[in-house]
């Protein structure tokens, strides 16, 4: 059986009642303080076994999803949590049972972590457009589809890899990394290869 919502006169997991997600009370003496005082139940002294029912959150307050970047194809995948979660600074504000004074609008404040997070994100969906598009403005420059020669047997460039990161992730994670197929790019009459018509651009560079 759920552990029973401690705010005052909700029924959140009793016995004939409709059943909601609990959350503990949080380590921070600070933080917990202001939820003791937010639920207003006189005499109260929370402990490990104290709870509180997602019913007295804002929905901005409760993390229900997890969000992160495919670097295959620069796609943003969201994966439901199979637990709900409260952002850091989550305070109970929303008391339906109780005089509506005890409501107030949200507390919570965006901590710095996942304000960080969230401009770590904006950025490198920003960058990720940008890659897609100058990749997109390559492929019509200087990519030859007309030619009758087999691609395989020619020499190419090698593939850019571009490596995105960020300082101190607040959440572990991957590298991203775009790969950009090899470019064949085709030169005039008097610096080509006899045999193929094309040219090794490393190769030239080298022997200049």
């Amino acid at each position: 059986m759920p552990t029973k919502c401690c705010v005052p006169n909700c029924k959140s997991n009793y016995a004939g009642h409709d059943l909601h997600t609990v959350f503990s009370f949080p380590r921070n003496e600070e933080l917990k303080k202001k939820w003791t005082h937010a639920i207003h139940r006189q005499n109260f002294q929370p402990t490990k076994h104290s709870r509180v029912c997602e019913l007295h959150f804002t929905e901005k307050d409760i993390r229900r999803t997890s969000e992160m970047y495919d670097d295959r194809t620069g796609k943003k995948l969201v994966v439901n949590l199979q637990k709900p979660r409260l952002v850091d600074s989550a305070i109970p504000s929303v008391f339906p049972n109780c005089p509506s004074y005890l409501s107030a609008p949200g507390h919570s404040r965006e901590s710095l972590e996942e304000k960080r997070s969230r401009i770590e994100n904006k950025n490198l969906e920003l960058v990720l457009r940008e890659s897609v598009r100058s990749h997109i403005e390559y492929e019509k420059k200087y990519v030859f589809k007309n030619f009758n020669i087999d691609p395989a047997q020619l020499p190419f460039v090698t593939a850019l890899i571009l490596v995105l990161t960020f300082p101190q992730p607040p959440t572990p994670y991957l590298p991203l990394t775009l790969f950009l197929q090899p470019l064949y790019l085709f030169l005039p009459t008097s610096r080509l290869s006899k045999q193929s018509g094309y040219v090794n651009i490393g190769e030239q560079i080298k022997e200049q």
